[in-house]
Order: C-alpha cells, then structure tokens, then sequence
C-alpha cells in the first residue's frame, strides 16, 4: 500500500484544489500558484448518501480554504462518446437515465463526453464546494487536453486502487476510451493488451504511459514490461513540485496535477 496522505498547507490563500471523484472514493489535492503539491487527503470505501461522510468533509479544514480556482475531475460511473450532441442519449444509454447528466466536448476533436454524477455526489459538490464556484470535467476531455500538442499515438493508462482508465488518440485526435475493474494485476494487463489489440497498436512498438499508483521497481511494472516493451512512467512538467522533503512520485498526483493546473 502506498503512502498517499499529507498536509502541509501554510497559508489559506492563494491555493488551487483538486478533486478526484470515483464511484466509492473522494480524493483532493491542494496546490499553490507556483504548482506546488501542498496536500494530498484520500477518502475510500465511502457512501456518498451516508450523512457521517458528508460531515466529514465538511469539517476538513483544509476545505475551508480561499480556493483561486476548484477543479473536480470524475472517473466514477459509466460514459459514452459520440460525435454529435445528441438529445436522445439517454435513451440510447439507459444507465444515464440514473444520473445527473453532463455533455462535455473534447478538446480539440468533434466527439462529446456524455457522463454522470449521482444525486448524492453532486449534492455533495454543491454543499461544500459552492454550487458555482467549481468547474467538472470526465477523466477523458482532461486526457485529451493533456495531450492536445501530442503527435503520433498516444495509449495512456491511469491506474488507481482496483481500477484502471485508458485512453487513446491519434495524431491529436480522440480514439478511445474505457476503464475497467481490476481487483488482480494480472487483470490490468490483460485490458491493457485488450486495448492495443482493439485499437490496432502494437505492443511491442508502440508506446504506453503509466501513471498513479504504480513504480518501476514494483511487481506490477515488471508484469507490464514483460509485454510492453516501450512502457514508460508518464514524464510531468518539471513545475510541478511536491512540498517537503518526500519520496513521493509526482506519476501518483498526475490526475490532480493535470486537473488542477492544466484544465480551465
């Protein structure tokens, strides 16, 4: 298990939070303006419609903080891709019927994020946040405009406890995306070498970049190199910094980082 949480805010002004929405967790990060990590808080296993979680986030204290900007980025829930806005989405996706719906366009491409938040999760959202005061993005629109200026393919895979998120384009255009329920390791390389097979990349040649919860020298890089051969941690920006003097890897924050300094 990796070390994840820390704090060492200062001051209460001046800062960019982050937040990571996935179906059971809630995670947060908090930057000041010179990209500098401040804290990291993860909260797993949760209910969303349980009032003793939601006071609990509502005395973090480093939520009451004066935010410059709130980003929220969400990975929980299903999501479907078309080329068009379309008005009967919901009707061809049954399982949006159950959320609050967003329509998000891809940066850079004619294709539309079409995903959801629970009722509970966007009350959640407005309560603590401010209904106006955040802007919501879908893991994949945050990908794409990560990789906006990138030429030739691009396999990215985010990797978080028991699930994984991948995404591809080509030649600065959206291909793919999907994420997948992986409780064994052996489970992440069998969808990644699913993905390269449904896209037509080859492993053996064409790149994938890993980030989140994964390090070179650990049983689950050396399964995916074993098949991978141009595998790689995603390289960040050297701007990007984490306070303290930590052995923590900037690859575990890459959602945040992008999330909180890349999206507008």
């Amino acid at each position: 298990m990796y070390q994840r949480d820390f704090n060492l805010i200062q001051s209460k002004d001046n800062l960019l939070l982050s937040v990571v929405l996935m179906t059971d967790s809630f995670f947060y990060s908090v930057f000041d303006l010179n990209n500098v990590l401040l804290a990291h808080k993860s909260y797993d296993d949760i209910r969303y419609s349980d009032p003793s979680f939601k006071d609990q986030i509502k005395t973090d204290q480093n939520l009451q903080n004066n935010f410059r900007k709130i980003s929220v980025v969400v990975l929980s829930g299903s999501s479907h891709h078309l080329p068009i806005v379309n008005e009967n989405a919901v009707a061809m996706f049954p399982n949006l019927s159950l959320t609050n719906n967003k329509i998000e366009k891809i940066a850079g491409n004619n294709a539309y994020t079409y995903f959801g938040l629970t009722t509970h999760q966007e009350n959640l959202l407005n309560e603590v946040l401010g209904k106006d005061n955040y802007v919501i993005h879908h893991i994949s629109n945050l990908l794409s405009t990560y990789y906006i200026e990138s030429l030739g393919q691009t396999l990215h895979v985010h990797i978080e406890k028991d699930e994984i998120f991948i995404f591809h384009q080509s030649e600065g255009k959206f291909k793919f995306y999907n994420s997948f329920s992986t409780p064994a390791i052996n489970d992440i390389l069998y969808f990644i070498l699913a993905v390269f097979k449904e896209t037509g990349l080859d492993p053996m040649k064409d790149a994938c970049t890993v980030s989140g919860w994964i390090e070179k020298k650990s049983p689950l890089f050396t399964l995916l190199y074993g098949y991978i051969n141009n595998l790689e941690i995603v390289h960040i920006d050297g701007e990007f910094k984490i306070s303290g003097d930590t052995e923590l890897k900037k690859h575990f924050y890459f959602i945040h980082y992008a999330n909180a300094l890349c999206a507008s």
